[in-house]
């Protein structure tokens, strides 16, 4: 029997798999990784790679990124660069090229990313002359050079793609910069593995780049088509495009397989009626598909979103992000409603309803009950998903509907995020909490990082007003007890369920509440991540003991999420028995569920 020496034999290639796939995203073990030797770094230098862009969020590190691919090129096209464009590579050897192959190892291109990291890269390293010639113009010119040598290093034979983020943002040198896929040899190679695709672009300049935009995004169409399984549509433009919004419906229509599909709004504002029942034929395409839909941005009517919603029965995850637009023909919705198939949601595990909500209309001329639909709808789909569905992220308008609906039936849900208004009445959460018996992960973020103050100090003056009401009278304790802002905390802590194990705050929670919180409630809770601090309020190590004094009682604390890290909280770290990890915290916004399509921070206004 043959020794096994190391993790990376052979021998172990099953767990491979599942060791890369929980490192892809993990940075800072990947860069550990490659510093170990020659061999992990032959390994781990590839998932680094399969999208470096994610990785980064300053545009120095960017700049260094596109320092590795100018470092890639043909000797003969950097020295092109340096005597014809003036390019100054002082920091990059002429003579040798990269260790790595690094482009070949990207999997995840993003066009935008790569555009800006061209142009800092370019601007940086530019040699400056005096020749009559702009700096605008001079960086215009050479993005048009290197535009060919990446586009030769990027789309040729060697490289395979899995996903492509074809978002135009950096628009500022007109059309002779724009750069297309499709203009180089063999790039229909590059294309052959591509699953995911997301397509958009921002243009709100007086150029118009439509004709140009279009014919290059058509043209990758035809070589991707009919192969995407998950679909991101963005446009944002005032320019008139409609043969080219009718284009993208029919590359929606014409897919195969299509599972996933983010869209927002990819016509003119107020044109959607337009171009609602073509794309509606479309989606009836995908009904034995589709199983994650978000619609972002549309001003859409009730009965729209319900013939919508009817076409594709086997939806596992839906977000909607709409603007509710009244109709006259919202009189006969309501029935509707009703009457939708029970079955329409049962496959249903991830909904996310935070924003369905009507455009303030005081001289509407339709039914004074319309605005109540969007309500409606949220009721019924969360009556018809019961059994199955696990996430929820709801706006507190729609908090008295979970109340209704746990009256007539158990939620199951492991996962649930409330986004609390300022004029929500912090009491009101825990009649929800306390029948949430299988939740796991909590979120609860507020438009005010101060919104819990607040809500504390209204207690304080309807409490006070109270008092002064009952003077000359016997002082009701026990009313006074039962509306204290400490008794409410309490009852909020105590109405958390015994299974809770994560939890998400946003908005500030003084020290006092945070012990109550820990020392109050039934959980054995995990991990917790407090946004409030850092940004509005400093997390001060007297806090922290809270939770080293937590984790040392029950044993069970891991995590604890803040925005600032203080390096002071290494010495209060020691007194804890098992110390648990302090982390950055990134989004409380960041869904549940995984998103089909993942794409870096470079790659524009993106938030589909």
């Amino acid at each position: 029997m043959s020794a096994i020496y190391s993790i990376l034999d052979q021998s172990y290639a099953e767990c491979h798999d599942i060791i890369m796939n929980n490192l892809q995203n993990d940075v800072n073990t990947l860069y550990s990784c490659i510093l170990v030797n020659r061999r992990f770094c032959r390994i781990f230098i590839p998932i680094l790679w399969k999208n470096p862009f994610k990785f980064v969020k300053k545009e120095k590190k960017l700049i260094e990124i596109f320092n590795t691919l100018i470092h890639c090129l043909e000797l003969t096209d950097k020295q092109q660069l340096i005597t014809e464009r003036l390019i100054n590579i002082v920091e990059l050897p002429t003579t040798l090229k990269a260790y790595f192959k690094y482009h070949s190892f990207i999997k995840e291109f993003e066009l935008n990313s790569l555009l800006k990291g061209m142009r800092l890269w370019i601007s940086k390293y530019i040699t400056k002359t005096e020749i009559n010639e702009s700096s605008s113009t001079r960086v215009k010119d050479s993005v048009i050079t290197i535009n060919q040598f990446i586009g030769k290093l990027f789309f040729n034979a060697d490289n395979q793609y899995e996903s492509m983020n074809i978002y135009y943002n950096d628009l500022l040198g007109g059309p002779s910069t724009l750069f297309s896929m499709c203009d180089f040899v063999d790039n229909d190679k590059s294309f052959i593995n591509v699953n995911k695709l997301s397509l958009g672009f921002s243009n709100k300049n007086s150029t118009n780049l439509m004709p140009i935009i279009t014919m290059n995004i058509l043209s990758l169409q035809i070589v991707l088509s009919p192969n995407i399984q998950h679909l991101q549509i963005s446009i944002d433009t005032t320019k008139e495009h409609s043969q080219f919004t009718y284009d993208l419906i029919n590359f929606i229509k014409f897919q195969n397989n299509l599972k996933s599909l983010l869209i927002s709004p990819f016509c003119k504002n107020g044109d959607f009626e337009l171009y609602f029942i073509p794309l509606l034929d479309a989606l009836k395409n995908h009904s034995n598909s589709l199983t994650f839909l978000k619609l972002k941005s549309f001003s859409i009517s009730i009965n729209q979103l319900l013939l919508l919603l009817n076409s594709l029965p086997n939806l596992i995850t839906l977000e909607i992000d709409l603007i509710y637009e009244e109709s006259p023909n919202d009189y006969n919705v309501s029935n509707k409603i009703l009457n939708l198939p029970t079955s329409l949601f049962k496959k249903l595990k991830h909904l996310d309803y935070s924003r369905y909500l009507p455009r303030v209309n005081p001289t509407s001329i339709y039914s004074p009950y319309s605005h109540h639909l969007p309500t409606s709808l949220f009721k019924q789909i969360l009556l018809s998903s019961s059994d199955n569905l696990k996430s929820l992220k709801i706006r507190d308008t729609y908090y008295p509907f979970i109340k209704d609906v746990q009256q007539l039936c158990n939620l199951n849900l492991s996962h649930f995020h409330l986004l609390i208004t300022i004029d929500f009445k912090f009491g009101d959460l825990s009649s929800i909490l306390e029948n949430l018996h299988h939740l796991v992960h909590l979120k609860l973020s507020s438009t005010s990082p101060s919104y819990l103050l607040k809500e504390f100090e209204r207690l304080s003056f309807d409490l006070t007003d109270y008092l002064h009401s009952t003077s000359g009278s016997i002082l009701n304790h026990t009313h006074i007890d039962i509306y204290s802002a400490d008794n409410i905390f309490k009852i909020f802590a105590r109405s958390l369920p015994s299974s809770l194990k994560i939890l998400e705050i946003s908005f500030l929670i003084p020290q006092s509440y945070l012990e109550i919180l820990l020392n109050e409630s039934l959980f054995k809770l995990q991990s917790i991540k407090l946004y409030g601090y850092g940004k509005f309020g400093k997390f001060k190590s007297n806090l922290l003991r809270i939770f080293i004094d937590y984790q040392k009682k029950n044993n069970c604390f891991k995590e604890l999420g803040i925005n600032r890290i203080n390096r002071s909280f290494e010495t209060c770290m020691k007194e804890a028995k098992n110390p648990f990890k302090i982390t950055k915290n990134t989004s409380i916004d960041d869904p549940f569920y995984d998103i089909p399509i993942k794409i870096s921070p470079w790659s524009g206004d993106y938030n589909v």
